[in-house]
């Protein structure tokens, strides 16, 4: 299922608070970036984090919906 997550600034994100509940719902967590650049600094805050080996993943709008046609 997909679940979007707002928020207001940036720094809200960093330090992954509000994935302690998905994660423990979730098998898999998927960020979608705008660019391929935010989404090296969001591998490197998350190579930082510890969620109990759960799959996260981060991709860029393109990867994301490449991989969202695929599927049909």
């Amino acid at each position: 299922m997909l679940k979007t997550l707002l928020y207001s600034h940036s720094e809200q994100l960093y330090g992954f608070e509000f994935l302690k509940d998905d994660l423990s719902e979730a098998g898999e967590v998927i960020f979608v970036t705008p660019s391929p650049v935010i989404a090296d600094i969001y591998r490197d805050k998350l190579a930082t984090c510890d969620f109990k080996k759960k799959s996260v993943e981060v991709l860029t709008i393109s990867k994301f919906m490449s991989n969202s046609f695929e599927s049909f």
